[in-house]
């Protein structure tokens, strides 16, 4: 998707956030001062608003550019260390600073513990916000020192609301482009909008796996293709997949991957056995996890219909990827 169109489409403000987590807007009638007394932890699935949120209450606390730190590629102490110093500085044109930690459950444990004296002495003037898509990854005493803001993904039950929210929400944003000089923002906008109703939100929604992002992603997709995508958001399905395996909610795992084209089901074969390996601590772990993630996935791609084959191989996979025994 166009990132340019979907930058357009995030909300501004609590106003303009979806109603699935209309409880935000208790933010908008928070004193700022107040507000920036806390720090936060925003957790749940990709796309279903953690960033933007993140945003909007740094916006809230007077911090317009607003300090962002992507932990999955930042995650160990010394990026915790540089952070410690920027903390130290005072902002020039902003009220306050906010950090933004994204995808803060990847962080070392030397990191997470480095972070936690950074939120036990935080200055004054710093905000610092969370987010993650699997809470369990941060260590308790971290959880415990936020305030934690939970967001969840769009259901089935959403499309009527979803429908008249994004409905609404992209008939603002062609006001604001028939003011500005590119009549092709303009244009993708309205076309978006003629494929805007129930039923094609309904599909879009459940091949986005309630994806907030994913879904908007394939509305636009519908609106230039003509045809609705089988399946969107292979990140955002990996993340899913790894917290389901978590909570060992393997029907859904197995409902998930029963919607996917033999397309994305090879697409997620390689990013799931990616997303596994990056978090192996060395060679020998590496190894069983490259070894499991494709015996699990090898079936699935090749046409297996055996559910319960299919959870007890992922099942396996994931208790192996988590076995401390191969750690060394």
């Amino acid at each position: 998707m166009n990132s340019k169109i979907y930058n357009i489409l995030r909300p501004k403000s609590t106003k303009e956030m979806y109603e699935t987590n209309k409880w935000v807007l208790g933010i908008e009638k928070m004193d700022p001062e107040e507000l920036a007394a806390s720090s936060y932890m925003l957790t749940g699935p990709r796309g279903s608003g953690k960033t933007t949120t993140a945003r909007i209450i740094a916006n809230r606390i007077g911090s317009k550019s607003p300090l962002e730190m992507n932990a999955a590629e930042e995650r160990g102490i010394n990026e915790i260390r540089d952070l410690k110093a920027r903390m130290k500085l005072t902002p020039i044109f902003d009220a306050r600073m906010a950090i933004i930690l994204d995808e803060a459950g990847e962080l070392t444990d030397q990191a997470q513990k480095a972070l936690l004296k950074e939120l036990e002495d935080c200055p004054k003037h710093v905000c610092i916000i969370l987010s993650t898509t699997d809470e369990d990854r941060i260590i308790p005493t971290i959880r415990d020192r936020c305030i934690t803001i939970p967001m969840r993904p769009l259901t089935e039950e959403d499309s009527a609301g979803f429908t008249t929210y994004i409905s609404k929400i992209i008939q603002s944003r062609i006001k604001e482009a028939e003011k500005g000089s590119e009549g092709w923002i303009k244009a993708a906008l309205e076309g978006m909008l003629n494929k805007i109703n129930k039923e094609n939100i309904k599909n879009i929604i459940e091949r986005s796996n309630g994806s907030i992002r994913s879904t908007i992603n394939g509305l636009y997709t519908f609106s230039v293709t003509g045809e609705l995508p089988e399946y969107i958001g292979i990140d955002s399905t990996v993340e899913d997949i790894m917290q389901l395996l978590t909570k060992k909610e393997y029907k859904d795992i197995v409902r998930i991957i029963s919607r996917m084209a033999p397309t994305d089901i090879r697409k997620l074969h390689r990013a799931l056995g990616a997303r596994m390996l990056r978090t192996a601590t060395n060679q020998k772990e590496t190894f069983f996890q490259f070894k499991l993630i494709n015996e699990f996935m090898k079936p699935i791609e090749y046409g297996c219909e055996s559910t319960v084959v299919i959870a007890r191989l992922i099942e396996t996979s994931y208790r192996w990827t988590r076995n401390s025994a191969y750690k060394e």
